[in-house]
Order: C-alpha cells, then sequence, then structure tokens
C-alpha cells in the first residue's frame, strides 16, 4: 500500500466510525423514553443552587488551605469577617499564614453540611476534622482535632464569603 492510500484508508475509517457515533447518540437521544436522559456536564444550563454554592466556597477553601494558598483563601472570607476570637479579617489572614508556617501538612474532612439560605445570609452547620503535621517535630505540636462548627456567609457582588466562625457547642 502507498501513503496515498493509507490515509484514505484512514479517511474513511473516521467518516464511518463518525457516522456510527452520531446513528448511535440520536438513538439514545431521541428514543421513545425508555432510555434515561443523558446528563451531559457542558451542555447542561442548570444553574447551581445556592446551597451548591455555598458548598464549592467551602471546598474550594478547603482546598486552599490544604495547598497553603492562603491569599487565594482570603477570596472567600468577608472583609466584615469576625469570628468567636474576635478576630477580624486581618487577624485571620495571620493566623492561617501562621499554619502555613508552621505545619508541614495540613489535611481538612469535612461531612455534608447542613445549610439554611435566608436572603443573602446563609449559616452552616458543619462537622470537620483536621490533621496537621509540624516542620519541628520535637518543638512543634501535632494537631488532630475534631469539632463542629457554625458558619455565617454573606452573598456578596463575586459570591458566596464567610462572615463569622464558631465553634459548636
Amino acid at each position: 500500500m502507498d501513503l496515498g492510500s493509507i490515509g484514505k484508508y484512514r479517511k474513511i475509517s473516521f467518516l464511518i466510525n463518525l457516522s456510527v457515533f452520531c446513528v448511535v447518540l440520536s438513538i439514545l437521544l431521541l428514543s421513545c423514553g425508555t432510555v434515561k436522559k443523558i446528563d451531559i456536564p457542558f451542555i447542561n444550563n442548570k444553574s447551581p443552587s445556592e446551597q451548591e454554592k455555598i458548598i464549592t466556597v467551602l471546598d474550594n477553601l478547603e482546598k486552599l488551605i490544604e495547598r497553603k494558598q492562603v491569599k487565594r483563601a482570603m477570596n472567600y472570607v468577608s472583609i466584615e469577617y469576625k469570628d468567636e476570637q474576635n478576630r477580624k479579617y486581618n487577624d485571620i489572614r495571620e493566623y492561617l499564614q501562621s499554619i502555613v508556617r508552621d505545619y508541614r501538612v495540613v489535611r481538612i474532612t469535612r461531612a455534608t453540611p447542613e445549610i439554611k439560605v435566608e436572603g443573602n445570609l446563609a449559616t452552616v452547620y458543619d462537622t470537620f476534622g483536621t490533621v496537621a503535621e509540624p516542620y519541628d517535630a520535637v518543638q512543634g505540636v501535632p494537631v488532630n482535632i475534631q469539632g463542629k462548627v457554625i458558619i455565617t456567609l454573606q452573598k456578596e457582588p463575586e459570591g458566596w464569603k464567610i462572615k463569622s466562625w464558631s465553634s459548636l457547642l
């Protein structure tokens, strides 16, 4: 076989495969209801609920803290932040920076939170576990805590942001 016929064979093979794919896809999409609807994420134009947006904020925050990306994590914290220890926005940023500085590994696990949305405010009841290994195993204190927290978020023009964080007794 010469190179010209190999190229023709590939082109014909591609067109046949494409045709078969189109036929199968049309059968699935136009069937009489015996096949479940296909949910293709990039085609789905259903917008996420407020609860889903809040879960995304908390998931992203968790990942950024584990990756030690405090600057990006602070994008999810409201400038109006205040917690039960009277820490404000700059205080919580400094606290997170100290965690990144003092701990080699930080792992966070969370259960599915309970979320209540009322207008532009949301209350989240979250259960978590955090394990952190210090850089200095002799002087550093390892962290292994589990707990429940109440997180208040407010919807700002950029999206949901954490306004307060407190322990749930």
